[in-house]
């Protein structure tokens, strides 16, 4: 598009000539028109018919005419370029001409002739007090935000501060645990020290026996002497060993998280605050509110402001599938598991998946905890001091195995390809499930073992929350609240225990699921189980058949004796279905994204199904 002039120190070009793509100076300027034109193009205005009679100015010609252009525009009809503007349309608020108004318009109620109007002084007043107004507003808005972008900077750097304050504490937080777990380990390695140098002044002892007897009596005497002794050093050597098979300690940080999903230390709030920005907003408003419908619009611009205080979040919207919602494949793989060499038929009571997808299970019958690779290539096998009942992780890289008849908690790491005995701790009753929960292991303690037969009503029952490297009992929880009462609830057989993404604790009974939170006494200082859900087992799978239970962000999955896995939602419990899953003798269940395994009894395969 051509125009007149383009800056102040251009000549003024004539506006008609511009369309021939021709330049001429104008030297005069119609105000019908409200073009510029040039000495050939007056002419010919004063020469046609529809022309001769606009206004032409010769002299002292206008220097910009923007705004009487935009005075055209506003007075000329939309519809008809030659017809000035006559009615103003409420309904459809559009200004129009006289032929507008009998063709378009005719059936329009709310439409009024602009000249009959009452022309006020106060609209024009109103109209000159507002463009004041938004010129302060506009200073004061600009001057705001060039103020708010320093202050931004300096709020980074108080926002950098404020974190590197809570960052030294989370370390100093993260010290005094790491102090507290080295005094514990260096008392127990004391105590040992302490044993060994008893075991040492019994060695020396029995050496000076062993050095005099020759000199203090006949032969059979000595005889004697060297049977009784070949026990009591045969006693100190199995001290000594047990002592060493306990190894060395070593404390080695292992990253917990993912680093790519770690969250932000303090989130940062963005607070809006509209009135800081223009202090004259509420008297802007009002003048706009009390001006003429001919700058509604602007009103309405201008009251078009964020109010809203909110944190930064990630508006990208969340494409995960629920597994509640995928399927199953109908075809499953069979992973053989049992080891060379191993007489009986694995039975596989516990299985878990680590961080970086390989599989550990301990097998029952043949005394053992194995690792296998993500696609199940052997990797690494050892021999345990008894029958294995339970197994979780305890970190990214190491598990915790319980015991039938040995009243023991073992760690197991991996390191490399293999896995090593960590260390232990002994506990007072039997085990009949673990859990962890990100720092210590909840253990339910009951006085009987697996094979000992149903656990009645009358059986104490108990969770224990240990450390996981002493095995310190650091609460005891025997209060079981009933749902939304006070009165208690009495556990029955309990097969596992899970602690959930929420952090609720799920207990499985043979016949229920039970869902508790942990709450501390005000009174007592003692830890009460609350339940939030539960479901008595009946339809879906056979009664008093459940196994194991392991859950993941979407559900509880339920690995029955009769070979059934029913899914359950972690929220709803009512909300729940039975896999496509056919089995014999399930015991146990593990869950990753992709996939479900399960061990049975009496079966050298692992089970694995596939989500769709």
């Amino acid at each position: 598009m051509s125009h007149s002039r383009t800056n102040a120190s251009e000549t003024i070009l004539c506006d008609p000539c511009l369309f021939d793509d021709s330049k001429a100076e104008a030297t005069g300027f119609c105000w019908i028109c409200v073009e510029y034109l040039c000495p050939s193009c007056i002419k010919e205005h004063g020469r046609v018919k529809m022309t001769r009679t606009h206004k032409v100015q010769r002299d002292n010609i206008p220097e910009n005419a923007d705004a009487l252009k935009e005075i055209k525009a506003m007075v000329t009809c939309p519809n008809h370029a030659d017809m000035d503007v006559t009615h103003h349309c409420k309904n459809h608020d559009v200004y129009v001409c006289a032929l507008c108004r009998v063709d378009t318009h005719k059936n329009c109620e709310n439409i009024h002739e602009i000249a009959k109007e009452k022309q006020s002084e106060r609209l024009f007043s109103d109209v000159q007090g507002l463009l004041a107004t938004t010129a302060n507003a506009l200073k004061e808005t600009r001057k705001g935000k060039k103020e708010n972008i320093t202050s931004l900077y300096q709020n980074q750097e108080q926002v950098f501060k404020e974190r590197q304050i809570l960052m030294q504490q989370l370390l100093d937080e993260s010290n005094n645990d790491t102090k507290t777990i080295t005094e514990s380990l260096v008392k127990e390695i004391e105590k040992d020290v302490e044993e060994l140098d008893v075991i040492e002044l019994s060695k020396t002892k029995y050496e000076h026996i062993l050095d005099a007897a020759p000199r203090a009596g006949n032969d059979n005497q000595v005889n004697i002497v060297q049977h009784i002794m070949v026990e009591k050093v045969k006693s100190l050597g199995e001290k000594v060993f047990c002592l060493q098979r306990k190894g060395l300690v070593t404390l080695q940080l292992s990253k917990s998280f993912n680093i790519s999903k770690f969250k932000p230390i303090g989130e940062v709030d963005v607070i809006r605050n509209a009135e800081s920005i223009v202090a004259s907003d509420d008297t802007l408003k009002r003048a706009v509110e009390i001006s003429s419908d001919a700058v509604t619009d602007l009103a309405e611009d201008h009251s078009a402001r964020d109010k809203n205080n909110h944190k930064i979040t990630d508006t990208k919207a969340d494409v995960r599938i629920s597994k509640l919602e995928r399927n199953i494949s109908a075809d499953k793989m069979l992973h053989h598991v049992r080891g060379a060499g191993e007489k009986c038929e694995c039975s596989i009571q516990g299985l878990v998946i680590l961080q970086n997808g390989q599989i550990v299970l301990i097998d029952y019958t043949n005394l053992k905890i194995k690792l296998f690779a993500n696609d199940f290539e052997f990797l690494s096998a050892l021999r345990l001091p008894g029958r294995p009942v339970r197994i979780c992780t305890i970190g990214p890289n190491t598990v915790a195995v319980s015991f039938e008849i040995v009243k023991r908690i073992n760690r197991y790491k991996l390191v490399g390809c293999s896995l090593v005995y960590e260390g232990g701790f002994n506990i007072r009753l039997y085990n009949r499930g673990i859990t962890y929960d990100g720092k210590n292991i909840l253990a339910i303690m009951v006085h009987q073992g697996f094979s000992e037969g149903t656990i009645t009503y009358e059986d104490e029952i108990e969770v224990d929350i240990l450390n996981v490297l002493t095995g310190h009992v650091l609460d005891t929880i025997t209060d079981f609240k009933i749902i939304n009462s006070n009165r208690s609830l009495t556990l029955k057989n309990p097969m596992a225990i899970h602690v959930n993404d929420s952090n609720e604790i799920v207990i499985a009974e043979t016949n229920r699921i039970l869902c508790f939170s942990l709450v501390k006494d005000p009174v007592t200082g003692k830890t009460v189980a609350h339940e939030q859900r539960y479901l008595v087992i009946g339809k879906e799978i056979p009664k008093h058949n459940i196994e194991n239970i392991v859950s993941d962000k979407d559900a509880l999955y339920v690995i029955s004796r009769s070979g059934r896995v029913l899914q359950i939602s972690n929220t709803d419990y009512n909300n729940k279905r039975l896999l496509n899953v056919s089995l014999d003798e399930g015991l146990s269940i593990a869950v990753d994204d992709n996939r479900i395994l399960v061990g049975c009894d009496n079966d050298d395969d692992i089970h694995v199904f596939e989500f769709e």
